[in-house]
């Protein structure tokens, strides 16, 4: 592949999302589901299967279509518009089932630093890290020495989601819908759940100085030392189902001029910074405030919240649709390492030309408005309460050591995930692993199944009494390789769901002029039902640095939700559950700890006698 050294250079020469083969997905997706039902269950998938791929059948018709589709020489990628159309569809509130958090790492900063001037200081390092976009100076994310796509970094500033009934639209520099501009001025501070607009570049282009930026948000603090009543807080209104959202939206843009003139000026801003009146110190509180707050003081259809705690604590909540975790963790790793930096001060630099004083949003709100802002209050702190976290600290070993045993560390996690669950229900569910595919051009994510038959035997070898030293780390290794095949098969395009999910928008989209009158079998298949009903939903940090933990809700009642950050010497892992499953997720917790710790002792075991 040819390189281009500019932030968006190499976009021209990336490969298209592949289309497989459908004879492969068959096969693969046959193979996935084994482990996760009966062999009565299994046969009639496999027929379903059969008569799917079978010459002249659904399949083969709707395979035909999609590789027509991936032709269009309009349409960088041809799942983009599904999978765009996917989240944007979700009625679901954006808080806990669809944003994603994550907390950082304390800055290298002086100690005297407080919120505010952390904050100023991080304002002015988001815009450096802007700055660099807009240059295309960013150096592109690579990965084995190939370049990956760097579209979504375009969604990352001026960006939010719209809703409107039915199916949302995002608002970004390149939206279709009513873009922004990508050279904004200003950002939106909430504080005490009021809102403000805050210049941040001056007419010249120019960024302000740390210390300019400190001193408008004094103002600002001061300006609105008083929480908003519990029918004011606009911003709480985002936190509503989509629909209910949109409706709220509609009414609150037509009560008044100021109203609509306010929603711009949100949707526009480059980010929002959400100044907290909370303390956070555990990890769980700090992981709490990321992931949801009190919902006063978040505007949850941007794509950047960037949230300081009253005890300077930092952290991020991030819309989804518009946003895989890359783009985000690549600027908090860029926040990390250049906040102790002493250069970026302004000591030294010109004053910018003049800039107006930060103003507050004044929304005119109608009495139904007030009531609906009230419900949402009521319904968010519901959500809240029905939402368990618990936070692991494994500080025993990192990867490192799992490194040692020749395992891949995100194997090794996914194998005691599948320990853990195993000891817990009696058997296995499905899991997802979320896998990138940013080889391709506007690539997003595949489906990785943990669950494999490997998986499972080693689970079972590692408790039975019968099985040798030799033959459970045999298994364990067997597991761990082919985790890794899957993966490497999802990163090259070439994985099961999202092909599948192609085939059946076709379906939806041209079924009845392709002669297909009904759905075929397999998509209402129990096995296919199975294996996306994400009873572990997982992911893992795409790049630690300046991370502490991250995570999300979970995505089905019955499920968890994981999100693991691993580093040299230790391990951080966010659980997550509805309360209908608080239980299990404590006794899951204890027993995805006592699974690492089991794993480690059978390798060092293994290492022993083999002295």
């Amino acid at each position: 592949m040819r390189a281009d050294h500019t932030t968006f250079g190499n976009q021209k020469y990336l490969p298209s999302l592949p289309v497989p083969e459908l004879d492969a997905t068959c096969t693969k997706l046959l193979e996935w589901v084994r482990p996760l039902v009966d062999p009565d269950v299994w046969h009639r998938t496999h027929g379903a299967v059969e008569d799917f791929r079978r010459r002249g059948g659904d399949g083969e018709t709707l395979q035909a279509r999609l590789l027509g589709w991936a032709r269009q020489q309009d349409l960088p990628n041809w799942l983009e518009p599904f999978w765009d159309e996917h989240y944007l569809k979700s009625r679901v509130p954006l808080p806990i089932n669809v944003n994603f958090s994550t907390v950082c790492d304390h800055t290298p900063t002086p100690s005297d630093l407080d919120r505010l001037r952390r904050a100023a200081l991080l304002i002015r390092l988001t815009l450096d890290f802007k700055s660099l976009l807009d240059r295309e100076a960013l150096s592109v994310d690579q990965s084995q020495g190939q370049p990956l796509c760097m579209m979504q970094f375009k969604r990352l500033f001026s960006a939010a989601r719209i809703p409107q009934r039915g199916i949302d639209v995002i608002r970004s520099p390149v939206s279709d819908f009513h873009p922004t501009s990508p050279f904004e001025q200003h950002i939106v501070v909430l504080h005490h759940g009021h809102i403000f607009s805050m210049t941040v570049v001056d007419g010249q282009g120019k960024v302000r100085t740390p210390a300019e930026l400190e001193q408008d948000l004094h103002a600002i603090v001061a300006a609105s030392r008083e929480h908003a009543g519990p029918e004011e807080s606009v911003g709480m209104l985002t936190t509503l189902n989509r629909d209910e959202w949109a409706e709220a939206r509609a009414l609150l843009r037509d009560w008044h001029p100021a109203n609509q003139i306010g929603l711009d000026v949100i949707e526009r801003s480059l980010f929002a910074l959400c100044l907290d009146a909370s303390s956070p110190e555990s990890l769980e509180e700090r992981f709490r405030s990321a992931l949801h707050g009190d919902g006063k003081n978040r505007w949850f259809d941007k794509s950047v919240q960037l949230i300081i705690g009253k005890n300077a604590d930092v952290a991020v909540n991030s819309e989804h649709a518009g946003l895989d975790g890359y783009p985000v963790h690549r600027l908090m790793k860029y926040l990390h390492q250049e906040s102790g930096k002493s250069d970026i001060q302004g000591q030294n630099e010109a004053p910018p030309t003049s800039t107006k004083a930060p103003e507050k949003l004044h929304f005119h709100l109608s009495g139904n408005l007030r009531h609906m802002i009230r419900d949402a209050s009521e319904k968010f702190a519901m959500l809240i309460d029905d939402t368990k976290v618990i936070v692991i600290e494994f500080s025993h070993f990192g990867k490192d050591r799992i490194k040692t045993f020749n395992v891949s560390p995100d194997a090794f996690v996914q194998l005691a995930l599948q320990v853990a669950q195993y000891r817990l229900f009696g058997t296995f569910n499905s899991t997802y692993e979320v896998t990138a595919t940013r080889r391709f051009l506007h690539g997003r994510t595949e489906t990785l199944r943990s669950v494999s038959h490997e998986a499972a035997d080693f689970v079972k070898k590692l408790t039975a009494a019968d099985a040798t030293v030799e033959s459970k780390v045999a298994a364990l290794k067997t597991a761990a390789q082919t985790h890794v095949t899957r993966r490497q098969e999802c990163m090259a395009g070439m994985g099961v769901e999202r092909h599948l999910f192609g085939l059946l928008n076709m379906y939806d989209r041209f079924g009845a002029e392709l002669g297909i009158s009904q759905l075929p079998a397999i998509f209402n298949d129990p096995s296919w039902l199975i294996l996306r009903h994400d009873t572990l939903s997982t992911a893992s940090s795409p790049d630690p640095t300046g991370v502490v933990l991250a995570g999300f809700g979970p995505v089905v009642e019955d499920g968890f939700g994981v999100c693991y950050t691993i580093i040299e010497d230790r391990m951080t892992i966010t659980l997550t559950s509805k309360t209908l499953m608080a239980k299990p997720l404590e006794t899951f917790a204890s027993k995805l700890s006592a699974a690492l710790l089991d794993m480690a002792a059978l390798m060092q075991q293994y290492a022993s006698l083999s002295r």
